[in-house]
């Protein structure tokens, strides 16, 4: 394809018409590889103009502007295109004037990193190859490549990996292939390397340990130290002809620490890895237990082959089978570990110290050489009393109470659960969300019971933890109550309300909260001070007081109250008692204004004088004129003309609210 355009662009330049003195186009140098830099520079072009320049004679690729005598000159940077020969046109944009020359891409490689030891992960991009062709890799001369071969895309790059042989410490040349014959080289420097054989790069005194080396000189001696001591064998020891050695040693008797392995040729290559001398480290599985039960002691960073024994304070943990016969059991890995499994023999809650000692031949030549901690746990169940009343109702607002003790002493133990649970083997109610702390060791839990709950027995179950350092502690409480369906036999009594949260007494089993409004409360009845409140959940008594009763109307022997929990009509009768007393006066006021205006007659008419006057007392005063509170007290202590009669309830279940009145001696006409 690319070579038909190259066709089509030539033959486009020849039928350009022929000037005096056209543009000219020359690249300098006619070939490079991609990401080199070329000069393209001419003559011949429009002074001050643009001179755009493009390959293929299509592709737009750079521009410049003409200086004073029509002479141009611009960098380009190779592009990276497959291998081939490229036209690159010069365009003068202010009279169209085109020229043309050639430009050669040549194929390039890039390693990165550029140098590097054995075995190290070398990234190789290679650009300008032939497209869609597999690519070799030689190190050398050495083929790498790695599989599947690489293969170039359409453009002609690729991009792999390979890893580095081992090969003497210099410089190598690393070349890429295409299927064609292209090829492009770069250049790898193999640097020296250690790394380590066996096993890790840390462990006690006398371990054995072998480390490597690659990239050294080629057959050349090599000396190895060990912080400043030489570990080199006797006499001496000398690299391969790859420029690599194995060298097996022992640790030094040294000092816990970080320290330094050096390799040193006699060609002046060095190369070193750090090597951990640890301080011997103990550890229990597990570290917090109870009495009698099984303790596993590891460790690392222990002398290899030493035998090593384990004591609980000043008690051997070590089995008597195994001091006697000198197990393997007590034996240091090669690598510094060990493991051994003893019983903790001790009850008492505590935290007690367990110490490694190595024992180098008789009984008492012991040296310590780690310890660790060992917390042995009061694990006896944690006390879980549990508190929900004997007996509840559907919408009443019940609170449990949960209690948790250790020892006999009240403790703050982790609620891990409280589920509510139905007799009838019902799927559990989760309520540890609503759990809240009273004080310690004391927990309270607020459900409202569901309106529409079953009938029937509930079991609140409790779980719950207790950590203290010594202490690992487990319970389980539970406590059972009865839904009951109704009130109307408890003969329970309304004695508060507060934001329809009603404080209801029922003998014999205490005072209870309920959702007036989820067991729709309302008030059926009154009869004198006594109020009747029928409920979903049974009949309630209550006072006119604590639910707000007052007569807010009379309508001829038709009373109407208001309260808290509704509104009822009643009857008014001639016996009982008022409601209350300011109420009451002004509905009489209000139903009686004709009445008052007989009194208020009868009190400003002088009395008649009767036979059995004493003719020797002056005459009585005329009546005064009362005021608004004179008449208003007069009320207290007036009667009827005719007495008034009971006034029977208009319908049969309606209730009734009965008046009373004060008798007077009869006044002289």
């Amino acid at each position: 394809m690319l070579v038909a355009l190259t066709s089509m662009v030539l033959a486009a330049v020849q039928i350009q018409t022929v000037k005096a003195d056209p543009i000219t186009i020359s690249v300098s140098p006619g070939s490079a590889p991609v990401g080199n830099t070329v000069m393209i520079s001419g003559i011949n072009a429009t002074a001050y103009e643009e001179v755009r320049i493009f390959v293929f004679g299509f592709l737009f690729l750079t521009t410049t502007t003409a200086d004073e005598t029509g002479g141009y000159s611009v960098d380009v940077v190779v592009p990276a295109v497959p291998f081939g020969t490229y036209p690159i046109m010069a365009v003068d944009v202010a009279d169209g004037d085109t020229a043309v020359a050639m430009l050669d891409v040549e194929p390039r490689m890039i390693l990165t990193p550029a140098s590097g030891g054995f075995e190290n992960e070398i990234s190789s991009m290679g650009d300008g190859f032939r497209d869609l062709s597999d690519i070799t890799i030689l190190f050398d001369g050495l083929d790498i490549t790695p599989f599947p071969a690489p293969q170039t895309n359409e453009l002609g790059s690729f991009d792999s990996e390979f890893w580095v042989p081992s090969e003497p410490n210099g410089t190598y040349t690393v070349t890429a292939f295409d299927s064609w014959g292209n090829w492009a080289s770069a250049e790898f420097n193999v640097v020296p390397l250690m790394r380590y054989a066996f096993p890790d790069a840390s462990g006690a005194p006398f371990s054995l340990v072998a480390v490597d080396g690659f990239g050294f000189g080629s057959s050349v001696n090599v000396t190895v130290y060990f912080d400043t001591v030489s570990v080199t064998p006797y006499p001496w020891y000398s690299t391969g002809f790859d420029g690599s050695f194995q060298l097996p040693f022992f640790v030094p008797d040294v000092l816990d620490g970080m320290y330094m392995i050096t390799a040193n040729d006699t060609d002046g290559n060095a190369a070193f890895v750090q090597y951990v001398v640890p301080s011997p480290i103990l550890a229990l599985t597990p570290s917090r237990t109870f009495g009698s039960s099984l303790v596993t002691a590891s460790g690392v960073g222990f002398m290899p082959r030493a035998p090593v024994l384990l004591y609980l304070e000043d008690v051997t943990m070590t089995q008597l089978i195994d001091l006697m016969w000198m197990s393997p059991n007590l034996l240091v890995k090669g690598d510094g570990s060990f493991e051994y499994t003893f019983v903790a023999p001790v009850s008492k809650p505590g935290v007690y110290s367990v110490v490694a000692y190595y024992s180098f031949g008789a009984p008492n030549d012991l040296e310590r050489a780690a310890s660790a901690p060992l917390t042995i746990v009061d694990n006896s169940p944690i006390d879980i009393e549990v508190n929900v009343g004997v007996m509840h109702f559907r919408g009443e607002m019940a609170e449990f109470y949960v209690k948790t003790a250790m020892g006999g002493e009240l403790v703050n133990a982790k609620i891990d659960a409280a589920r509510l649970y139905y007799s009838n083997g019902d799927a559990g109610l989760d309520v540890t969300s609503s759990l809240m702390v009273v004080a310690t060791g004391l927990f309270r839990i607020p459900y409202s019971i569901p309106s529409n709950a079953s009938e029937g027995t509930y079991t609140l179950v409790v779980e719950a933890h207790y950590y203290a350092d010594a202490v690992e502690a487990y319970g389980t409480g539970s406590c059972s109550f009865l839904i009951s369906p109704t009130l109307t036999s408890a003969n329970a009594q309304l004695i508060d309300i507060n934001q329809q949260i009603g404080t209801v007494v029922i003998p014999d089993l205490g005072v209870i909260k309920v959702n007036l409004t989820a067991i729709n409360a309302r008030l059926v009845s009154v009869q004198g001070t006594e109020a009747t409140i029928q409920s979903d959940i049974g009949t309630l008594k209550t006072t006119t007081d604590a639910i707000n009763a007052e007569v807010t109307s009379i309508d001829g022997n038709v009373a109407t109250v208001t309260s808290d929990l509704g509104t009822v009509k009643t009857h008014v009768t001639t016996t009982g008692f008022q409601l209350e007393a300011a109420t009451l006066v002004v509905a009489l006021v209000a139903a009686a204004g004709s009445l008052l205006s007989f009194i208020f007659v009868m009190k400003m008419r002088a009395p008649a004088p009767t036979s059995h006057s004493n003719p020797a007392l002056p005459p009585a005063d005329p009546p005064e004129q009362m005021t608004g509170t004179q008449q208003t007290t007069a009320t207290d202590t007036i009667t009827a003309p005719e007495p008034l009669t009971t006034v029977q309830p208009l319908v049969e279940d309606e209730s009734s609210i009965t008046l009373e009145t004060k008798e007077t001696p009869d006044r002289p006409e």
